[in-house]
């Protein structure tokens, strides 16, 4: 590899420790929002996200994060920001290999994790004209 290790130095102790900052990384929930750090107003875009789209990503990312700011749309309660981020973690720890960012990796998953951006701001993630096309038939840039 690169030996490249991601710092959060830059960050004072108490805030480090609100992030909850695993050995496999930081779990976020959508990756972007620090459940025990809301209150700071933090929030992550890109950096701790890993697709094979990381453009698409971080653009639906950013687009969640603004119309949160500007109150479009709000973020779920609390305790379903911990269940879910609890849920990813325990599913994450179950199949894939330990590595310092286990936590960031989405990957095979991204289309999935696109869409609940999409359904989270009322939009369509549905990609073809109707249902049997969307299961059935491969997608397609125009």
């Amino acid at each position: 590899g690169t030996g490249f290790h991601k710092s959060y130095d830059f960050f004072d102790d108490e805030t480090k420790e609100k992030l909850d900052i695993q050995p496999d990384g930081m779990y976020l929930y959508q990756h972007v929002f620090p459940v025990d750090a809301i209150e700071l107003r933090l929030a992550f875009v890109g950096s701790e996200v890993s697709t094979g789209i990381n453009v698409t990503t971080q653009a639906l990312q950013a687009e969640f994060l603004a119309r949160i700011l500007v109150n479009k749309i709000c973020l779920p309660d609390r305790q379903i920001l911990i269940d879910h981020v609890e849920a990813v973690k325990q599913f994450k720890r179950t199949w894939m290999l330990p590595s310092s960012s286990r936590a960031a990796f989405v990957l095979g998953h991204q289309n999935a994790f696109h869409d609940t951006f999409l359904h989270a701001m009322g939009e369509q993630s549905k990609r073809k004209s109707n249902f049997v096309s969307e299961f059935f038939m491969p997608h397609q840039n125009p």
